[in-house]
């Protein structure tokens, strides 16, 4: 019952007072995508997954006004790359004009692995690590299919009800 009451709240329209601003603050001064496609049907069927960071990457500075080199640290999701990606992203941010002292990472979260680098830069914003940071992420579901990046599996997962 508090759990329903709870969301009920939620969907209320409540009179809000615009929130206080503190120094500390974490601010998302640009938000950039590509169109989504159809996996080995759609528009982007063949074009590597780095031209389309690359192209994120560089919308991200135009739209931000922020110079490459500003940029503490960039993180990248992505699940099904080999390599977890980070050559290719580190390929694609030197694609899109960010010299080699701009870092880049990548994260492997089974659902929602560009989110997941979004909360990665705003907790290390706000734990001083840098001021300035991009969270992305990128996948080809036409180059790298669910199978293919599952590899083997334990026979002992057929077993599990949850894990089958």
């Amino acid at each position: 019952m508090r759990r329903a009451q709870a969301i009920v709240q939620q969907l209320t329209p409540q009179a809000t007072a615009s929130p206080a601003k503190a120094a500390d603050d974490i601010v998302i001064v640009a938000a950039v995508r590509t169109a989504i496609g159809r996996a080995k049907k759609g528009n982007f069927k063949d074009t590597h997954p780095t031209d389309m960071l690359a192209a994120v990457l560089k919308g991200v500075i135009e739209r931000s006004g922020v110079k490459p080199e500003q940029v503490g640290d960039i993180v990248c999701g992505n699940v099904l790359a080999p390599g977890g990606f980070a050559t290719q992203a580190r390929m694609a941010m030197f694609l899109a004009g960010f010299p080699e002292t701009v870092p880049i990472t990548t994260v492997n979260r089974q659902c929602s692995s560009g989110l997941q680098a979004v909360a990665n830069v705003a907790a290390a914003i706000k734990s001083g690590l840098y001021e300035i940071g991009i969270g992305a992420g990128v996948e080809s579901m036409s180059l790298n299919d669910m199978m293919g990046a599952v590899g083997d599996l334990n026979d002992k997962i057929f077993e599990n009800k949850l894990a089958s």
